[in-house]
């Protein structure tokens, strides 16, 4: 299974391509606007977005994205 997740990506010329084709045929409408807006790079109302849906499961969006960004110092 691995091997064929490198070699879907290997085709692609960088990781928002790969990403976009993934999620392309996706039928979820929230994706699709999310998708919308990063291509219009319409950041602020993307951000909103992403906090609605992580409080609606219940996730703390600003504690838990400080930790993913530690992950890259």
């Amino acid at each position: 299974m691995k091997n064929n997740i490198f070699n879907m990506l290997k085709n692609f010329k960088n990781p928002k391509d790969a990403v976009m084709n993934i999620v392309a045929n996706n039928n979820n409408n929230t994706l699709k606007n999310m998708i919308n807006l990063a291509n219009e790079n319409n950041n602020e109302e993307l951000l909103k977005v992403a906090k609605n849906l992580c409080k609606e499961k219940g996730i703390d969006f600003d504690k838990d994205f400080q930790e993913f960004m530690k992950m890259f110092k």
